[in-house]
């Protein structure tokens, strides 16, 4: 055992997320279970005891059969290998995510960030599975923009044509969707920007509605004794301040 190998004990302080059947969550789960558990040293009934604890709900399910023996932990592996894995299933996944996603509010930051962080993982994952082609001008593309405000998309069809009236063209050296990417990031920045300026602004304004406090300060009046003079018109009184 190498002194830069990883160990079972290291988990005390790593955070794994526990898998739950969501097929679009299993690339990133795997590769931190990959890392933290099962390229750590350790027997295999240990690293089985800690698949069952970061699976729940139907992939918890799909190994309880197996048991504990020694080839029960690599049969586990495979069959959920078998049943979330494989570039087919995180690009349906993917796309899957796109449709279900709520239509952006506008002017709302957090929807915006959101779609944005969407398309980025969508661009990785796409590259790294050679799926290059879907970024062009196609389903997926066309799926992207049902997502944006009215307003907002009149300003990317505005910036796309000028840019194909100057000469050029959307996607002549990178995708469509990259493209659109980089311009909603640009929106995402500037939004950001407004919202820092506006909740500055509004907390100085109310700042300066604050009421200056006085040295005293009177609730209640209370006349605890009243002298009345000639045809019973006050003539002293005394008060109590509350």
């Amino acid at each position: 055992e190498s002194a830069d190998e990883p160990t079972l004990a290291h988990l005390k302080k790593i955070s794994i997320p526990i898998f739950d059947g969501q097929t679009r969550n299993y690339p990133s789960w795997k590769a931190a279970f990959d890392a933290y558990v099962d390229g750590a040293s350790g027997s295999s009934q240990q690293k089985l005891l800690y698949l069952r604890n970061y699976l729940t709900d139907v992939p918890l399910k799909l190994i309880d059969s197996l048991g504990y023996g020694v080839d029960a932990y690599p049969k586990a592996l495979e069959r959920l290998e078998e049943r979330y894995g494989g570039e087919r299933r995180v690009y349906l996944g993917l796309i899957e995510d796109v449709e279900e996603m709520q239509p952006m509010r506008a002017g709302n930051l957090k929807d915006l960030e959101r779609l944005n962080g969407l398309i980025e993982t969508i661009i990785v994952r796409f590259k790294s599975m050679g799926k290059t082609a879907d970024l062009e001008d196609g389903f997926l593309y066309q799926r992207i923009l049902k997502k944006l405000p009215q307003d907002m998309l009149v300003r990317w069809l505005d910036k796309r044509e000028k840019v194909e009236l100057a000469g050029a063209a959307i996607g002549d050296s990178e995708a469509v969707v990259e493209c659109f990417q980089r311009w909603l990031q640009r929106q995402v920045r500037i939004l950001r920007e407004s919202v820092e300026i506006s909740e500055g602004l509004e907390g100085r304004r109310k700042e300066m509605e604050v009421p200056l406090r006085t040295e005293h300060a009177f609730t209640h009046l209370t006349i605890i004794n009243q002298d009345e003079g000639p045809k019973g018109r006050t003539k002293r009184a005394t008060y109590e301040f509350e």
